[in-house]
């Protein structure tokens, strides 16, 4: 044979390899006699798939200290007089949290104004001459309804509620348009509301003064409003925004809040519509935390709270951002919201960060006329806090839809390829198809694996292990779906595609990943989802590296193959980290408040697996490229299971923490509260006495079983519902499980009071009861028509009522007033309703259950209630609370 001969036979064996290479089909003689997978320079398990584990434990390292990291502190030494200075304001801080608990209608909560007014009579004696700083008070009165959490519909009433305004403008050249910033200084009762909201208003004071010392003018106003009632259903900023005679100028507003303390302060919403809000806050930070991701999660719903930024938006019709901190959420709404979570320098960040946005807004064009800019919306987030990436909406459709083409050319390419070599490309096609389904199969098991783990743990009475020791959730919903995935794919490499060539079954998977991500990256940008963009990141950088830049096979240089996979899925699964990294940190603490009917564990394992699909998946392939796979899961089994037992066998996996240090206590919400029922013409009956106990997270006064503290709860027996939503002294009407011990009745408490000073007969069948209220200064007001009898309107300002959100064991439907006041009103707060009534009008018509709330002062707790307190372990966080409830019949 010549050697034109042998080179043309040596091309056509070599063109025959490679066809059956990419068909998946290439075998040699060895492995089919042998019945064995072939392996063409496979990578040792034993080193990559540690490697990856180690890479994303460093990358998971870093994320966690960027989210730490913070500027240094300045002191007021070392500062200029225009610079915001972090000393000042924890000096401020301090004073008004040593106040303690500043609920509204509560001696320190006066005492605040007073400490508020101090500080701002101070910085207006000592501005620059170019500024005027405006002093006003508002003590006003006013109704609205609101849609609150799961509760649905009901109606705010306040009486006498306080603000504190002040307006900074140039002396020379006063404007008629303004910048609202928003704090409240009012907090929740046995909380000192450092971070909430305490922190915010003491940034404000520093804003004013750092402002004020400015040589030039601004362009517009800025209204500092510190609002003195936010924890009664946001009734403060309402009164402001609807009452007061500054509202009318303001062109836009920052909200500023906290459901954590420290940390990183986040944009979590921001508009309605009015990109250029989040332009300015892009353009003008230094420290940027803002994503369209949070915003989209905040506004379904799902995470219980709620902001002044609602107030403004709906009564103000006026766009906004909505700041806050969401960092160590345990101490939010606790006895332990301190100044000591607040950690150095975070303050010197936010602080720094709303100097510049509020310069930059109150400086420019858009505050009047925003222009092309008022309408649409923005794709926005940052990376890790370095830069900010945002564009329009409309063209976020068009890079969705773009970057999923040019997937779908790689296809077309690589069929084309196939056609050129001899084959039709259809086996290329199916077997796409087939990996597909695996890997959607993939997401079903990392799913089924940390559902079935969440039953498992809470059936065993193991469920929260991770509340306070966070690693738990590495040997529970980390490691166990990573293993079930790697014996997935090991099961069918040494099966299914026993016999086809690894690289090939690597390179399919690698695409049948992009495939699937591509069609949910469509289907959200159909539906109008903006954070639809952040799958951008798992397919960009794998098609630009894996299919543009280094578009060979692995067949050939797989000595290529770790720097290259590593290096397509470095930046994705940073991303992925740190947007999960937030996420994780604002729902655990949640947990700790979400009631009874969400199972902690299931709702964590579920979150866990979302960027386990997102990283797994593209590193299923792995398993068909590498040896030793089966050792690899021995090993990560046996860690997962050293974890497991460590927790299930020792304190280790006990919820709650008695450590200042941590914070992660279980919060007790105990009152002492008596019940007496007023029948219609017959004298008042004695209902009983209480120790009621709302079960604020899943495991509830189960964790209270051990023999030092089991007689705490040896009385107690659930509660029987009956009356207008269960007449039992809800300061809110969420219903949660509960349970109630007897105890003393309460003596020289003045129950709050409901008279029916008029009923008038307005028609055959329409009757207008009118009712005066009285009693401390917080009741909360339950009406409940009786059979045949209907609410057609109401004397308060919503003048349709809609009935709350109530169980399926309340027959009729049930309105809900929350009424407050900060100082005792001349005139008793009075309303009327119009009743429909279709049927005898001489016996009742409705039930009312009135409640009157102690959540301050010598009364909040009874001698006998301070007993049963200083019973509790000390990993209990205690909010306690004395009520009265009076049931009438009218």
């Amino acid at each position: 044979m010549d050697s034109s001969l042998r080179q043309r036979s040596a091309a056509n064996e070599v063109t025959d390899h490679i066809r059956q290479f990419n068909s998946g089909n290439y075998e040699d003689e060895h492995s089919k006699r042998k019945g064995k997978i072939f392996y063409q320079n496979h990578v040792n398990g034993l080193t990559l798939i540690p490697l990856l584990l180690l890479l994303h434990a460093i990358l998971t390292f870093f994320v966690h200290n960027r989210l730490n990291s913070f500027p240094q502190p300045l002191t007021i030494r070392g500062s200029e007089p225009s610079d915001f200075v972090e000393e000042r304001v924890r000096v401020t801080l301090d004073s008004l949290v040593s106040l303690g608990p500043r609920v509204t209608g509560s001696d320190a909560n006066i005492k605040a104004r007073d400490v508020i007014l101090g500080v701002i009579e101070d910085v207006q004696r000592n501005s620059n001459n170019v500024h005027q700083i405006s002093i006003n008070q508002q003590t006003v009165d006013g109704d609205f309804a609101i849609d609150f959490l799961e509760a649905g519909h009901f109606t705010s009433a306040y009486k006498n509620i306080h603000n504190i305004m002040v307006k900074l403008t140039a002396k020379d050249k006063p404007s008629n348009h303004s910048l609202l910033v928003n704090c409240h200084y009012d907090s929740v009762h046995a909380s000192p509301g450092a971070s909430d909201d305490a922190v915010s208003c003491c940034v404000m004071l520093e804003l004013l003064r750092s402002f004020s010392q400015h040589n030039q003018a601004f362009r517009h106003n800025v209204i500092f409003l510190f609002n003195g009632a936010e924890e009664n259903v946001l009734q403060a900023s309402h009164g402001f925004i609807t009452k007061h005679k500054w509202g009318s100028s303001i062109r836009a507003f920052v909200n500023l809040e906290a459901t954590g303390a420290g940390g990183w302060e986040m944009v979590f919403q921001t508009g309605p519509e009015n990109p250029w809000l989040i332009r300015k806050y892009i353009d003008s930070v230094k420290y940027p935390s803002a994503s369209i991701f949070s915003q989209e999660i905040f506004q379904t719903g799902k995470i219980p709270g709620d902001t002044d930024f609602r107030i403004f938006r709906d009564y103000g019709n006026i766009p906004g951002i909505d700041i806050a901190h969401i960092k160590y959420g345990y101490v939010y709404h606790t006895p332990n919201d301190l100044p000591r979570y607040i950690q150095p320098g975070c303050i010197q960040r936010g602080g720094e960060n709303l100097y510049s946005l509020i310069t930059s807004l109150i400086s420019g064009d858009e505050l009047v006329d925003p222009g092309p800019q008022k309408h649409g919306t923005v794709v926005f987030y940052d990376f890790i806090g370095y830069f900010m990436i945002s564009y329009p909406m409309r063209m976020a459709v068009i890079l969705n839809v773009g970057i999923a083409s040019l997937f779908l050319l790689v296809i077309i390419r690589k069929v084309k390829g196939h056609n050129h070599i001899g084959e039709n490309g259809i086996r290329y096609i199916k077997d796409l198809v087939v990996s597909t389904v695996l890997v959607f199969l993939t997401w079903v098991v990392i799913i089924a694996t940390n559902i079935g783990l969440a039953r498992l743990v809470t059936v065993l009475d193991k469920d929260m292990s991770w509340f306070t020791n966070i690693s738990n959730i590495i040997w529970l919903y980390i490691l166990p779906p990573i293993v079930s995935v790697l014996s997935l794919h090991y099961c069918l490499k040494n099966t299914f595609y026993r016999t086809s060539n690894v690289w090939y079954i690597e390179s399919l998977f690698h695409e049948a990943n992009m495939l699937l991500w591509c069609i949910i990256l469509l289907i959200l940008t159909y539906c109008n989802i903006a954070s639809a963009s952040v799958l951008l990141f798992i397919i960009v950088f794998p098609l630009l590296i894996r299919n543009q830049v280094f578009n060979f096979h692995f067949k050939e240089k797989n000595e290529w193959y770790t720097p290259i996979h590593i290096s397509s899925l470095l930046i994705p699964t940073l991303y992925i980290i740190y947007l999960f990294n937030n996420l994780i940190g604002l729902v655990i603490p949640i947990m700790g408040r979400s009631g009874t009917d969400i199972i902690p564990d299931q709702t964590v394992a579920i979150l866990l697996s979302v960027p386990l699909l997102l990283i797994l998946s593209y590193n299923c392939g792995v398993v068909y490229v590498c040896s030793n796979i089966g050792k690899c899961i021995i090993l990560l089994s046996v860690i997962s299971l050293t974890g497991i037992a460590a927790f299930v066998f020792t304190s280790h996996g006990f919820p709650f923490s008695s450590n200042v240090e941590d914070g992660s206590m279980q919060r007790a919400y105990f009152t002492h509260y008596d019940r007496i029922d007023h029948k219609l013409n017959s004298e008042p009956t004695f209902d009983n006495s209480y120790f009621w106990h709302v079960q604020l997270d899943y495991k509830g006064p189960k964790v209270f079983q051990t023999p030092e503290y089991s007689h705490i709860f040896k009385n107690a027996s659930f509660v029987e519902c009956n009356g207008p939503f269960c007449s039992m002294p809800f300061l809110l009407p969420l219903i949660r499980k509960s349970v109630q011990m007897p105890a003393p009745r309460l003596l020289g408490y003045k129950r709050a009071d409901v008279q029916l000073i008029d009923r008038t007969k307005l028609s055959m069948d329409t009757i207008r009861l009118t009712f005066q209220v009285t009693g401390p200064d917080h009741i909360t007001n339950f009406i409940m028509p009786r059979e045949g009898v209907s609410v057609q309107r109401w004397s308060l300002e919503d003048g349709e009522p809609l009935p709350i959100i109530s169980l399926p064991i309340f027959q009729q439907p049930t309105y809900f007033i929350y009424y407050s006041y900060e100082t005792k009103p001349v005139v008793p707060w009075q309303f009327s309703i119009i009743l429909h009534v279709r049927r005898d009008d001489n016996i009742p018509l409705l039930d009312y259950s009135v409640v009157g709330h102690y959540l301050h002062g010598k009364l909040q707790v009874s001698p006998a209630f301070s007993t049963l307190l200083q019973q509790l372990p000390p990993w209990c966080a205690i909010t306690p609370t004395t009520a009265t409830v009076d049931v009438y019949e009218f």
